[in-house]
């Protein structure tokens, strides 16, 4: 099991992970729900990019948010809609990232209308095998 704080050990997982992968728990009277219908259902904007800030997920709320389709959204990448992205200074900030140590950064969203909302995000670093991705998650809903 990799332990907070150490760098460059993922664990697996894929983009908002396939309907067919489960939550599990030992606990007594807990459920296996999908990671897909978990994120559908969240109240926050989820998002889901690899280290070049290309997007490989996004659920419904991150979607509406922005004014895109999902396959609109799997078309872009975090300088899209970041008004403030800079390549460089993003990409190092992502790879100095640590599992089990989420980042919290703020910045400004461009929807497809063009119209700009500030946003505050909590980055995670999770992987799918040995792939670093990023989980953002923002609370900022369709507004």
């Amino acid at each position: 099991m990799t332990q907070p704080g150490t760098k460059r050990r993922f664990p697996s997982a894929g983009p908002l992970a396939p309907q067919s992968s489960p939550v599990s728990s030992d606990q007594e009277g807990a459920i296996a729900i999908p990671y897909r219908l978990l994120a559908e259902h969240a109240g926050d904007a989820f998002f889901v990019h690899d280290l070049q800030g290309r997007f490989l997920d996004a659920n419904q709320i991150a979607c509406e948010s922005l004014g895109y389709s999902r396959v609109e959204i799997l078309a872009r990448s975090v300088g899209d809609v970041e008004i403030h992205y800079n390549r460089v200074e993003f990409q190092k900030r992502w790879k100095d990232m640590v599992v089990g140590k989420p980042s919290t950064v703020q910045g400004d969203h461009r929807r497809k209308d063009g119209t700009t909302f500030p946003v505050e995000v909590r980055v995670s670093l999770f992987a799918e095998g040995t792939r670093p991705l990023f989980l953002g998650s923002s609370g900022f809903g369709v507004g």
